[in-house]
């Protein structure tokens, strides 16, 4: 399979198109043949070493695409099942196939675009966290986003409208 491969830490130019292994499955784990994937700051930071990793590998933690195989303990899913996930610090989704743990793995509704769903799966993530753990909005109180990005405006600016009484 075709990948991006981080050989050195450095700039975008150690960004190496290269042929690898498709990954070889654990029990729990489903290959997706990826779609669309995420670019964020964290793929950065790994790519210069700021969070360093196990030199050579393959950066990218979201993705979208459709589980081509899965692992024998494998339960919620199936071969040609539309999905998405962020993987935390399971790096790989700068590849034509990425191994993702089952439980990190999301149905995708045929409503949601694998680009859509690459996109916000992280941004998603962080504004309910911000809106639900930081602080737990509640109906009728304000929420001043300032500076809201392409993809975060979408989930900040629309979050907090969805908090409902307890």
């Amino acid at each position: 399979m075709k990948a991006i491969v981080v050989e050195k830490y450095g700039s975008e130019e150690e960004l190496k198109l290269r042929e690898k292994d498709t990954p070889r499955l654990k029990p729990h784990e489903v290959l997706v043949k990826l779609h669309a994937i995420g670019v964020n700051y964290i793929d950065i930071y790994h790519r210069t070493g700021l969070y360093p990793q196990m030199l050579p590998f393959t950066p990218g933690v979201e993705g979208a695409g459709i589980v081509e195989e899965v692992g024998e303990a494998c339960k919620l899913f199936r071969k040609g099942d539309r999905v998405a996930y962020y993987a935390g610090g399971n790096l790989g989704a700068y590849a034509e196939y990425h191994a993702v743990p089952e439980e990190l793995l999301v149905a995708l509704p045929d409503a949601v675009s694998m680009e859509q769903a690459a996109a916000v799966m992280l941004q998603g993530m962080t504004a309910h966290y911000l809106v639900h753990s930081t602080y737990s909005l509640k109906p009728g109180e304000t929420a001043l986003i300032h500076a809201a990005a392409v993809v975060y405006d979408c989930c900040w600016c629309n979050l907090p409208r969805c908090v409902k009484p307890a």
